[in-house]
């Protein structure tokens, strides 16, 4: 089945503590500061699609949100629309106003 993979990072967000796997915002969407979590999600056939300084940028970012769906899960959805709502969703989450 074919794989949607959503990721992620935001600039001036740092998450206080040790890094960890990764910790659930929402079902399906997780958030991680850990090097070796960065790595296993950024596997290195995705510095083919991403380019190298996004890749980069991404791994060595404080940390990553991602999300991972089965393109079966989201029958008949534009995936577009599907995926700005849980970038403005994530946005919003973290908004310091």
């Amino acid at each position: 089945m074919e794989k949607i993979l959503f990721v992620s990072s935001f600039r001036y967000l740092f998450i206080d503590g040790e890094p960890d796997d990764h910790f659930t915002l929402l079902p399906g969407i997780n958030i991680s500061n850990s090097m070796e979590k960065k790595k296993e999600i950024l596997d290195n056939q995705l510095i083919f699609m991403l380019g190298g300084i996004e890749f980069d940028h991404l791994l060595n970012s404080p940390n990553i949100i991602f999300c991972e769906f089965e393109k079966g899960d989201l029958p008949g959805a534009d995936l577009e629309p599907f995926l700005l709502a849980i970038l403005l969703w994530i946005k919003e989450l973290f908004r310091s106003t």
